[in-house]
């Protein structure tokens, strides 16, 4: 093997694996820690079904700590996390594309959580679920 074929190989495979892979690069995200959510298996109605799917109370800080944007909508506003402030909830990319064929008319309209009526105010980005299995997550309020 000459010198200008020892330099070329690892060009051409870069190259090929850029443009093989470099569009589908999924992004990274941080693993917020445990303490800033609890998961849980909750009771969610849409149309006539109620279904049991993980969700995740979270902190404030959340979703800036796994450095995510909302993919539609937005995150939780401080006012969201009052006590005395309605329910809202932000829907997993997943959950979003598979048990509502990713409707974007689903932002500001409610779904049944444990009874209780949440407004959706976001969907989360394609790949990001964190806790591992979460559909949605609601804000954290205090007891």
């Amino acid at each position: 093997m000459n010198m200008t074929t020892r330099k070329t190989i690892p060009l051409l495979t870069a190259l090929l694996t850029f443009a093989v892979y470099g569009c589908q690069a999924k992004p990274q995200f941080k693993e917020p820690p445990a303490d800033s959510f609890s998961a849980q298996a909750h009771q969610v109605k849409i149309g006539g079904a109620t279904e049991a799917l993980q969700g995740a109370a979270v902190t404030k800080e959340f979703f800036s700590i796994a450095d995510v944007q909302p993919f539609v909508g937005r995150f939780f506003s401080d006012g969201d996390y009052a006590t005395s402030a309605p329910s809202t909830v932000v829907l997993s990319h997943q959950f979003w594309k598979g048990r509502l064929n990713a409707s974007p008319s689903i932002i500001g309209q409610t779904i049944e959580i444990d009874g209780r009526a949440s407004i959706v105010v976001g969907i989360a980005p394609k790949d990001f679920a964190s806790p591992a299995g979460a559909a949605f997550w609601m804000p954290r309020r205090p007891s």
